[in-house]
């Protein structure tokens, strides 16, 4: 749980930048899937990855972001 917090917390700080992926969202999808891999549970994060829908348009990150 602290580190889905410190993620969370890192991926707040630095958000997610129009037209690539960063290196916050990236551990953010990765600890997501980590902590599904540990419950049994499938969270859909597609829109968070490198080539997912956030990235296409500036209000697309924007609502990624927030």
């Amino acid at each position: 749980m602290r580190v889905l917090i410190g993620v969370v917390f890192v991926f707040g700080m630095f958000g997610c930048a129009e037209g690539s992926q960063t290196d916050a969202c990236r551990a953010y999808v990765d600890c997501i899937d980590a902590r599904d891999a540990a419950a049994g549970i499938q969270t859909n994060v597609v829109r968070f990855e490198s080539d997912g829908d956030c990235w296409g348009s500036e209000p697309g990150a924007k609502l990624c972001d927030t």
